[in-house]
């Protein structure tokens, strides 16, 4: 259909129409730089949700630079814990995040890995010493999931909702349940398997807006279709609650339900990871925003776009 964008003739179609949803979020994020950098800042996100009484994990340590005596006093943080969770303090994509369990001594990631004092030493170092120096790492409770969302999958790994929020409209709900290739974590960047939850119906249903998008889970074989989201209205009034805070035009609120029911929002993200979008997850979204907002985005970058 001839699409045109200035410097990135040389990707797919759904490529481009990607960089141009990308685009299309960073020139509506304008103006909220400040409300934006709390999102990339971890701990302050959380600083800032703890001040609302919105339920987060508890922090049990965090470590700005690396100096001998401070990080004895950082790793003391979980003396007397049986788990945690080691963050760095920026976005990561799942990279440096481990889920420990503390076993007879030993720390044991979900799949039974298992990690010591010195290989969490040398990991924050690296952290530290590069180019995220002013972010740190911390730890912080590790959360287990209720029984109704543990059903669907075969591991001791945390699976959450991510929100992506128009403002405070919830808009798409993508649920993320670990897998053995996962390793028990539910990045999708570190192969979770995602379903599509549509909060009209509040099920996990099918859609054409997203292109890693599951019927069934891997190791259970489950299919998930159709099912009722639990907690979903609980998640959507948690989400509303943090877009509030914060007022950004676009952005993503990931979270979960521990064992007492409880929706617990575990970060956020100014702006989420747009990658599998398909064509017509990009035209649902910019014509969302386009109607939200009054801006004309359908025209992007001078780009007709058609269903």
């Amino acid at each position: 259909m001839g699409i045109k964008v200035r410097g990135v003739s040389d990707l797919s179609e759904q490529q481009k129409f990607v960089r141009i949803l990308r685009s299309a979020v960073a020139d509506l994020q304008r103006g909220h730089s400040k409300e934006g950098e709390v999102f990339y800042n971890k701990m302050r996100f959380k600083e800032r949700l703890a001040k609302a009484r919105i339920r987060i994990p508890e922090t049990y340590g965090y470590l700005r630079r690396y100096k001998e005596e401070d990080y004895k006093t950082f790793w003391a943080g979980i003396e007397g814990k049986d788990s945690f969770v080691y963050k760095p303090n920026h976005l990561s994509q799942g990279r440096h995040i481990y889920s420990i369990q503390i076993v007879d001594g030993q720390m044991l990631e979900p799949d039974g890995a298992i990690r010591t004092a010195d290989f969490f030493e040398k990991t924050t170092k690296k952290i530290l010493n590069g180019r995220h120096v002013h972010r740190g790492v911390y730890m912080e409770e590790r959360l287990y999931c209720h029984e109704s969302l543990r059903e669907w999958y075969d591991s001791d790994g945390i699976a959450d909702l991510r929100v992506y929020m128009l403002c405070d409209v919830p808009l798409y709900g993508k649920l993320r349940l670990p897998t053995k290739k996962s390793h028990g974590y539910g990045n999708t960047g570190r192969n979770a398997t995602a379903y599509y939850v549509d909060f009209e119906t509040m099920e996990i249903g099918e859609t054409r807006f997203m292109s890693n998008i599951s019927r069934t889970h891997p190791d259970t074989g489950v299919n998930l279709i159709g099912e009722s989201m639990p907690f979903c209205q609980e998640f959507i009034n948690a989400s509303v609650r943090v877009a509030k805070l914060f007022k950004l035009p676009f952005h993503s609120v990931d979270m979960t339900v521990n064992e007492k029911g409880e929706v617990v929002v575990i970060e956020g993200e100014k702006i989420p990871l747009l990658r599998h979008f398909t064509k017509s997850g990009v035209i649902d979204l910019l014509q969302k925003m386009e109607d939200y907002t009054g801006t004309r985005m359908r025209g992007y970058h001078g780009m007709r776009l058609r269903r």
